[in-house]
């Protein structure tokens, strides 16, 4: 028996809580477009996901308004609706976690072999259900009521959508085990969030026919995915995608008030060599690539050391690695980790540099933001100083 069956009003229930969660998937989906307009597989991959909780939402209204009314085609529509909201919460579920992977840094999205063999569950389950209509496996809509019943394999949705979603969680948390970096280990974490709210009530989804309550799930999720995000723009430089200034200053300030004492930090400023030319004589497109591939240099070098580093975008091509309680020679191999994984050229489309830093270094106690500040006016001034002897070089060079 369907559960809603003994509820009045059952047309207003699905009608007021599918057009609920479709206005505010819509307000996310217009301002992510807005704020995020780059076209990364990443950004397209959350938008893909949004418009199908879109789409889900609206199949939904429609197949519990028009469930026991018959009319010409109501059961062609019926059929069709479900269909779509079938393999819209399955794609929700791939979307996550391509996102996800994307997220940690596994290029399974680039790797068509790997995700051949991870659509393989979808792929199987879109025939059963594009057949559905004459073999009535997974749902089943009466032709003389309109009703609606589930078939004897609806639980592949369920095994299908969980694969997705439990494969996503595993990743997610494998690379939490391995990865040092708090601040991204505070992202992974974010993103395991997101799979929770959709879980909790397709479980009683499954226990409760004729309820639907999966829209509340994937809304709820969408909107903490949301202002995760904004979150992470605000403290995430937007090319980069390295910590931002503001990261750095929530950084100085956490690391000050966690101690009563002053803090011992190193502070390495770092710039590249020639980089105006590289803007000037192929344009900045390239010279943010180059920004782009610099950064996973410094990324690598940080991950290589065995010191917790704080890494981000200064400014311009300007970056700068903080560290607390960093010895001499920990300097000299951080510095060394850099100059060994700049030795390969970077290479773009049509163009390689072979591309150079000079970086200044100061270190000193800190027992608040005016030693902080002081510190990194010495490590630029002793970048700049190594920059200049880095131009001798070359000068002497050509003479």
């Amino acid at each position: 028996m369907n559960f809603l069956n003994i509820l009045p009003y059952k047309d207003l229930y699905f009608l007021q809580i599918d057009i609920c969660c479709i206005v505010l998937l819509l307000f996310v989906l217009i301002k992510w477009s807005r704020q995020k307009k780059d076209i990364s597989t990443g950004s397209t991959l959350i938008r893909l996901a949004i418009t199908s909780s879109i789409i889900f939402c609206v199949s939904d209204s429609i197949a519990g308004v028009l469930e026991d009314y018959v009319f010409s085609g109501s059961a062609i529509i019926m059929y069709i609706s479900n269909i779509i909201y079938y393999l819209s919460v399955l794609l929700i579920a791939v979307f996550w976690m391509q996102y996800s992977m994307l997220k940690i840094g596994a290029n399974v999205v680039n790797n068509k072999k790997r995700n051949a063999l991870l659509l393989i569950p979808a792929i199987l389950f879109a025939i059963l259900l594009f057949s559905t209509p004459f073999t009535h496996w997974i749902f089943k809509i009466d032709l003389d009521t309109c009703a609606y019943s589930r078939g004897p394999l609806v639980f592949l949705h369920w095994i299908s959508t969980l694969f997705y979603v439990i494969y996503g969680v595993a990743i997610i948390v494998q690379a939490i085990s391995k990865e040092r970096n708090r601040v991204r280990k505070a992202e992974f974490r974010s993103l395991l969030w997101f799979p929770i709210p959709p879980m909790i009530v397709l479980v009683l989804q499954i226990f409760l026919a004729g309820v639907s309550i999966v829209q509340f799930g994937l809304t709820f999720s969408i909107l903490l995915l949301y202002v995760e995000e904004q979150s992470s723009m605000v403290q995430t430089d937007d090319l980069t995608k390295l910590n931002n200034r503001r990261s750095l200053d929530i950084y100085i300030e956490t690391s000050l008030s966690h101690v009563s004492s002053a803090i011992d930090f190193t502070f390495l400023m770092i710039d590249i060599n020639h980089f105006k030319e590289i803007n000037d004589n192929y344009g900045h497109l390239v010279g943010d690539q180059v920004l782009k591939s610099f950064a996973e240099i410094l990324k690598a070098s940080c991950e290589e050391s065995q010191k917790r580093l704080f890494l981000c975008r200064y400014g311009g091509d300007e970056f700068l690695i903080v560290g607390k309680n960093v010895k001499d020679e920990d300097v000299e191999n951080i510095k060394e980790y850099i100059a060994n994984n700049m030795q390969e050229k970077i290479v773009l489309e049509d163009f390689d540099f072979n591309v150079s830093a000079s970086i200044g270094v100061a270190r000193g106690t800190c027992q608040d933001f005016e030693d902080v500040e002081h510190l990194i006016r010495v490590a630029d001034e002793d970048m700049y100083e190594e920059k200049k002897n880095f131009r001798n070089k070359e000068i002497r060079k050509q003479k």
